[in-house]
């Protein structure tokens, strides 16, 4: 790990992955998920964003936040994503994209692509915020990752404290 990184992972389905946090685009969202130090979310494969796990977390501190950083459509094999809680941010104008649906209103969603995925929701793309990298992604954990997504497996992201400066 990089001196810009937490000490983060994810276990999903029996399996741990080291992720590299992305603070130096996202610092505002890293520093809120190392204060909520661990965070379990059900993840399934989502129908809209193409190999890509999703997961909606409806309370807690996360749903503070605010604003995107370094928004991003598209979303790359590897990479962890959090879309914020909608109508705190607007991100699009709304007379080239479509209002996200009303759920989606009172609630913050992970995404973790396993191949190469674009952000969408039925309604169209939206942006989000990247927030972390699993080190060193192959297509052995990307079949493992797609693999728990088709059993709904819960997501446990952990993340401690190190000595980075953010």
């Amino acid at each position: 790990m990089n001196k810009n990184s937490s000490m983060a992972r994810l276990d999903i389905a029996g399996e741990t992955y080291d992720l590299d946090m992305l603070f130096n685009w996202s610092p505002k969202t890293c520093a809120a998920l190392v204060r909520q130090r661990e965070i379990g979310v059900k993840l399934n494969q989502s129908t809209w964003c193409g190999p890509t796990l999703v997961g909606v977390l409806e309370e807690g501190p996360l749903l503070d936040i605010d604003t995107l950083e370094q928004p991003v459509i598209s979303i790359y094999p590897g990479t962890i994503c959090l879309r914020p809680r909608e109508r705190q941010n607007a991100t699009y104008d709304s007379m080239i994209w479509a209002r996200p649906p009303q759920e989606q209103y009172g609630s913050v969603e992970f995404a973790i692509a396993y191949g190469y995925g674009e952000y969408r929701t039925s309604n169209g793309p939206l942006y989000t915020t990247p927030i972390a990298m699993i080190s060193n992604f192959n297509r052995s954990m990307a079949a493992k990752i797609k693999a728990a997504g088709a059993k709904g497996a819960t997501g446990i992201f952990t993340f401690k404290e190190n000595d980075h400066e953010h």
